[in-house]
């Protein structure tokens, strides 16, 4: 009876997050509905008008003007294009990987039963139960109509967008034109200037769009790259999309933010070509890495409010093998340090992610000793070839004089012997006078 209604209510809850989306999707297109509406009426005199479209067609050549039309269409159903391509053709390939690791002992050749299960045919039931549910197209609409939306304002800007500062440009001159006015966000404090005839108005807002759009830019080639990534490694999951979507917008946020501190560094003091050339560099580089940007604005902040503070967990990438495409996918699933991979569950994880159950495992036995050896675990593996708790409890097992190996691996990699005594009793459980057997 308690199974039945587990089941309703999984099913009740899918309906009502259904419904809250399109409930939201229709307060939305209200919304956007009236704002043009009454733009419509205030600016042409017509309730609905394409005088707008029109309008902005005329700000380029033709020809540039469609090409650019067609880049911005592309940008945008790529990411449809691509999610409900793997939704229709990846999941049996998803289960047949995990069948034959988990469940496949012949061909494995690693285990006498199934891992997870009695017996072959209920270990692949397991793995189809789970895994079907997780290629639903509904599961995937909401991201994707998100991220699609944040592609399309971001392509917008920078593909159709054209910047004006005549106050009273001619025919061949129209376009956004920021004489008449722009926000806080692209000005912050220079909005001072609007009140002026001063030119370096102008200059803060071409820095500001530079900084946002190929902030953007670069977090929309990072999100691609993670999404065709994920497609190929059978791990396109809707917490990729939101990431993406969620990168996008901070990127391009924190582009803008530090847009107003770049030129104020000394490498660029006195010099205006400098800047300007080197600002999108700059700026795609914060929006492919918005992390580093992070830690920038930190580090600032550290310094300047004096923190000292150090911080006791390890980056996951002091694991061989986990680069940075791991480490931010890892991070999706909510482990961002060692000690959490040292405590992940590998089987939960395969069946979430694109990663084999057996290279799961081997990152949880080496983020189980990187934790404890800390920042001497890098010159150990170079000095030992040890690489996980599965490996050094072997080594325990064959040597006969376990003393005289922990004085040399303590001599070679610089790790104390007290570390090493402790590990072996952690490992082994026995007196180091008595050998294993």
């Amino acid at each position: 009876m308690s199974h039945h209604h587990g089941i309703f209510d999984d099913k009740s809850h899918r309906r009502s997050a259904t419904w809250a989306f399109i409930v939201a999707l229709v307060v939305v297109a209200l919304i956007l509905g009236t704002v043009l509406y009454r733009f419509g009426v205030v600016v042409y005199g017509k309730p609905v008008s394409t005088d707008a479209i029109d309008a902005a067609v005329k700000w380029f050549d033709p020809s540039f003007f469609v090409y650019n039309l067609l880049l911005s269409a592309f940008a945008v159903l790529i990411v449809p294009f691509l999610t409900f391509h793997y939704i229709g053709s990846m999941g049996r390939e998803k289960v047949r990987r995990l069948k034959r690791e988990l469940c496949d002992c012949r061909e494995a050749a690693k285990h006498a039963t199934p891992i997870w299960g009695g017996d072959e045919t209920e270990c692949e039931r397991n793995i189809r139960q789970l895994i079907q549910p997780q290629f639903r197209l509904l599961n995937y609409l909401p991201s994707v109509l998100g991220m699609s939306v944040t592609v399309a304002f971001g392509i917008a800007i920078i593909l159709l967008a054209k910047p004006v500062f005549i106050p009273n440009p001619v025919d061949h001159l129209h376009g956004v034109n920021y004489a008449i006015g722009a926000n806080m966000l692209l000005l912050g404090p220079n909005v001072a200037f609007y009140t002026t005839t001063d030119p370096a108005m102008f200059r803060q807002i071409l820095m500001s769009l530079c900084a946002f759009q190929f902030g953007f830019l670069g977090a929309f080639v990072y999100a691609i790259s993670s999404l065709v990534w994920s497609y190929f490694n059978v791990d396109l999951t809707p917490h990729t999309l939101v990431a993406g979507t969620v990168r996008m917008v901070t990127a391009s946020v924190l582009a803008i933010v530090l847009g107003f501190f770049i030129p104020a560094l000394p490498f660029f003091n006195g010099s205006e070509s400098k800047l300007v050339q080197f600002m999108p560099v700059v700026a795609f580089f914060l929006g492919y890495f918005p992390d580093r940007g992070l830690v920038l604005l930190q580090r600032v902040g550290r310094v300047i409010l004096e923190d000292k503070t150090d911080y006791a967990s390890m980056p996951m990438h002091n694991l061989p093998g986990i680069g940075i495409s791991d480490e931010g996918r890892l991070t999706y699933e909510g482990f961002s340090n060692l000690e959490q991979i040292e405590h992940s569950d590998p089987l939960d994880l395969a069946i979430r992610t694109g990663y084999s159950y057996t290279q799961l495992r081997h990152w949880k036995e080496q983020a189980w000793l990187a934790s404890r050896l800390r920042e001497q675990y890098p010159k150990w593996i170079e000095r030992t070839g040890i690489l996980g708790r599965e490996e050094l409890t072997t080594y325990f097992r064959c040597e006969a004089r376990v003393d005289e190996a922990i004085s040399e691996l303590s001599k070679e990699s610089g790790v104390p012997k007290v570390k090493l005594r402790a590990l072996y009793l952690l490992l082994c459980g026995k007196d180091l006078s008595a050998p294993l057997a």
